[in-house]
């Protein structure tokens, strides 16, 4: 394996954590949606992967990146 190769399968791996955190917190704000506040959790981490989001003085930096 090539460097090239071990950086892109770290680098996956530090997505797919990222993914599971995402879940993680978008999991715990599903019990408190509403119709007007349901968001998805696809529009959820695009949100969070731009950094426009910021939760109810909650920021996605706060949970354990």
């Amino acid at each position: 394996m090539d460097i090239g190769d071990f950086i892109a399968l770290v680098q996956k791996a530090f997505d797919k954590q990222f993914e599971e955190y995402a879940w993680q917190f978008w999991l715990a704000k599903y019990p408190h949606m509403n119709e007007e506040t349901f968001i998805s959790f696809g529009d959820f981490l695009d949100q969070i992967k731009t950094g426009e989001t910021a939760e109810q003085g909650v920021f996605i930096d706060q949970v354990g990146f």
